[in-house]
């Protein structure tokens, strides 16, 4: 079954393909053709059984450019079974074939059979397409007679669909639809053997019941009066429902899908070399209560460390859990000084809908000693200096990469030295590469400066032209401590202003001229 996403384009990170004379060297490999307007309805007749698996590409799409070489290494393997083509969408043809299909991003891979197009939604290297490949040529429904084949199936699969029946004639039109539907994504079963049925004390025929490793196994619970196509549709969306594993490793696959759907995610970063298995039971409880809620992942904390780092986890403090909040981007780190135990990670997720666990900002250890005039403000330290109340407080928050944040650097260090003598003011920057600003600031774009009047709290955003002049007429009008010009052009605070103007005053009045007369000789 199709299911289109545009996160295929996002996931292709593999050797890059070649231009030139390529296209006629694959139209020449053995198992590959070029398909135009013309072929393409022969094709998917002639291959109707055996499967189509077409790549839709644009010949400058460097995502395209870069899939090429694992598709005809794939295709290679494969031999003509099922057949590889590829389609140029940038032709007028192409574009036909392109349209009729629905593309609309690329690379796009179909794999066609009986009548239905499948979305390749794997990783795009040439080991994983054969290995798809191989599984949509097997039959829809697989007979399993020992136990053992069901155990080392249910091991490499973690999720098998299963009927038990008496006979192959009896596992039911609502199962074969299904299983040739979702062939792309499940492996599904019929078994016969009523030595299987006792070991698993099967007693009613026919029972279908999802398999699931590690997992409570599901059992359909047929409705009598359902009639054929309605039956179809709901044993369809059961599957699809109840076969999706509770805790899934987080890939480039499936990342977009477990992070992107703006559902919060609780993922368990571990060291997959040497992974336990108990960690991962600790969360079935939290996994299975929360489901449709609640995404649980796994990720391998040592192959993603700058990922982890983002999160908040410290290097050399795996395994840990995080509490993902994607539309709210925030994240919650689970208490390092509690053990990763099955009720502890339940009440931890509860209290984090119920708003009772802070966030976890990360941050980046504050300098030891600066001269100024721009101070660096780190997450850690950054309530305890914005809220003071006897500062007026001016953060440009910033990232290291931003084109725009450079430029601004210059003009943002002279209004600090034009400010030096304001005692009252403190100019810092934020490095939002390395420290989380907090969630309320609601930061979308970079650089933002943020004024924290003295005796307002309340952030705000500089809106007008980024210049000297333009930041010296906003901070003059929203200081809470007045900004007042000395006779000579220097700015310092009010308080400040009256002590050096009494200062001068007093200068002026002491000064008696005095006539210097030279000597006589």
């Amino acid at each position: 079954m199709r299911f289109p996403t545009a996160t295929i384009v996002l996931m292709f990170t593999y050797g890059v393909g070649l231009f030139g004379s390529e296209e006629q060297e694959w139209q020449d490999s053995p198992g590959s053709k070029i398909l135009d307007a013309t072929s393409m309805p022969e094709y998917l007749d002639k291959y109707n059984d055996t499967g189509l698996f077409v790549e839709f590409f644009l010949p400058w799409c460097g995502h395209s450019r870069r899939l090429r070489s694992e598709f005809r290494r794939a295709a290679a393997v494969m031999g003509g079974s099922p057949m590889f083509a590829r389609v140029d969408c940038s032709t007028a043809d192409g574009a036909n074939i392109c349209q009729q299909n629905e593309i609309t991003y690329h690379p796009t891979l179909l794999f066609f059979q009986k009548g239905q197009a499948y979305e390749y939604l794997h990783r795009a290297t040439a080991d994983e397409m054969v290995k798809y490949c191989r599984r949509m040529m097997d039959d829809d429904v697989n007979s399993v007679w020992k136990i053992v084949h069901l155990v080392d199936m249910l091991e490499r699969e973690q999720v098998v669909v299963a009927a038990f029946v008496q006979d192959a004639n009896d596992i039911g039109e609502h199962f074969l639809v299904t299983a040739r539907n979702l062939k792309d994504q499940l492996s599904f079963v019929y078994i016969t053997n009523v030595g299987i049925h006792n070991i698993l004390g099967i007693s009613t025929l026919p029972s279908y019941i999802i398999l699931r490793q590690q997992q409570d196994s599901v059992t359909w619970q047929q409705e009598q009066s359902s009639d054929a196509e309605s039956l179809v549709m709901k044993f369809g969306l059961w599957v699809s429902e109840w076969a999706v594993p509770l805790i899934e490793p987080l890939t480039q696959d499936n990342y977009y899908s477990k992070l992107g759907s703006g559902i919060p995610a609780l993922i368990l970063y571990r060291d997959d070399s040497a992974r336990s298995d108990k960690l991962q039971v600790a969360l079935y409880k939290t996994a299975a209560h929360f489901k449709g809620s609640l995404n649980v992942a796994t990720l391998d904390g040592i192959r993603y460390q700058q990922l982890a780092l983002k999160m908040g986890i410290p290097p050399r403090t795996i395994p840990s859990l995080v509490f993902v909040d994607i539309k709210n981007e925030s994240h919650y780190v689970f208490p390092r000084n509690q053990p990763l135990r099955e009720d502890l990670i339940f009440d931890f997720v509860q209290r984090v809908f119920a708003h009772q666990v802070s966030p976890t900002l990360r941050s980046a250890d504050a300098p030891l000693h600066e001269d100024g005039p721009v101070y660096t403000l780190v997450a850690k330290e950054f309530r305890g200096r914005v809220m003071d109340p006897a500062k007026d407080v001016l953060v440009n928050f910033r990232t290291r990469w931003c084109g725009f944040c450079n430029l601004l650097e210059p003009t943002y260090r002279s209004l600090a030295v034009s400010m030096a003598h304001v005692d009252s003011l403190v100019l810092y920057e934020f490095d939002v590469s390395s420290n989380d600003p907090e969630p309320y600031l609601n930061l979308t774009s970079y650089p933002t400066i943020t004024l924290f009047s003295a005796h307002n709290k309340t952030a705000l955003t500089y809106m007008g032209d980024r210049s000297v002049s333009g930041l010296t007429e906003f901070l003059q009008k929203h200081v809470s401590i007045k900004i007042e010009s000395l006779p000579d052009g220097h700015l310092v605070s009010g308080e400040h202003a009256e002590r050096v103007r009494s200062a001068i005053d007093l200068m002026k009045n002491s000064i008696t001229p005095i006539l210097h007369k030279p000597s006589s000789s």
